[in-house]
């Protein structure tokens, strides 16, 4: 049931359009019921990096969910500290 919650999760983010950027995910924690306010999330996150916020990875934290979000530009070099290497691997998972 987790993964096909984890699933669903990845359907939505990809229905989203970013442009310029491609968001990617890292679920630490699953709730038991796919959030109803991630779009919002993510689009609130994506204004806000409009506006000139330099950060671009995001953590959401809602309805037993802990989800990194990460915002890659699809135009430029990837700053190094959002690196796809230093994406935290070291985390303990909780499905």
């Amino acid at each position: 049931m987790k993964i096909q919650l984890i699933d669903s999760l990845h359907h939505e983010i990809a229905k989203l359009k970013f442009p310029g950027f491609f968001v990617v995910s890292l679920c630490r924690k699953v709730g038991e019921e796919l959030p109803t306010d991630i779009t919002l999330f993510l689009q609130n996150k994506h204004l806000l990096i409009q506006q000139g916020c330099t950060g671009r990875r995001f953590v959401y934290r809602n309805d037993g969910w802990y989800v990194f979000f990460t915002f890659y530009p699809t135009d430029e070099l990837v700053d190094e500290k959002y690196a796809m290497k230093n994406m935290p691997l070291n985390l303990e998972f909780y499905y």
